[in-house]
């Protein structure tokens, strides 16, 4: 079970004042407050797939974070009945003048897996990542699909068998090719089919349509509207036009 109830999120922004170009000295920040979400509320049961959608920068990352412990909210309550796995397509803790290998090796320890796990993971990582010649390249020397390729791999082969809430934030981040995307998709959807709860923040709306039981809409950090995926998913592509 998970209960969503008037969470609100303010960000504190530095904002510049006069010109950086016309002199330093006019050049000043003034701090302001950027609420992110606005009273959002819902409930999720055993069994329903949420997705949840919205134009970049509308807050969906922001109420996943909540969700999964990332970040705290500064108004309403978090009720979630249940272990939280969070997989993100995002680079969080990756460390770009560092290997493959290294990498690999960081996010395991950051999902709670002991040397000696990630170490009977790593062949599996490897080779699924299918970036094997690069073991003991640093990753600035990656393309950003390549870093896409081994966060998600690496996060996909290091999570808990049968998660029992799953939260999936742009797991398929750009960059990826359509082989790669349809061979992670299939082990996504492993873990969903495993998972008693799943949130997925995502712009493919074909897969949410499929996938999901219900989709929350999210407009600058408002919940537009939560609901039937068909009906939802029609109001925001008829709202992108």
């Amino acid at each position: 079970m998970i209960k969503i109830n008037s969470v609100s999120k303010k960000f504190r922004m530095n904002k510049t004042s006069g010109s950086f170009l016309n002199f330093l000295s006019d050049f000043k920040f003034k701090k302001e407050n950027f609420l992110a979400l606005k009273n959002i509320n819902f409930e999720l049961k055993e069994g329903e797939i949420l997705g949840v959608i919205g134009k970049n920068g509308s807050g969906k990352s922001t109420l996943l974070k909540i969700m999964s412990g990332i970040l705290k909210p500064t108004l309403g309550d978090v009720h979630i009945d249940g272990q939280v796995v969070y997989v993100s397509g995002f680079y969080h803790g990756m460390n770009k003048n560092l290997s493959m290998r290294d990498n690999i090796y960081i996010i395991g320890t950051l999902n709670n897996l002991s040397k000696e796990e990630i170490n009977q993971s790593i062949k599996e990582i490897i080779d699924f990542s299918e970036i094997q010649d690069f073991l003991d390249v640093p990753l600035y020397q990656f393309s950003s699909g390549m870093i896409t390729r081994l966060a998600l791999t690496t996060n996909l082969f290091t999570l808990p068998k049968s998660p029992e809430i799953l939260i999936l934030d742009e797991a398929l981040g750009g960059g990826l090719d359509d082989h790669f995307r349809d061979k992670a998709l299939n082990k996504i959807n492993e873990y969903i089919k495993s998972a008693k709860i799943t949130i997925i923040a995502s712009h493919n709306l074909n897969y949410l349509l499929n996938q999901c039981s219900k989709i929350l809409w999210i407009d600058n950090g408002e919940a537009k509207d939560i609901g039937e995926p068909k009906k939802i998913i029609q109001s925001y592509s008829e709202f992108l036009k």
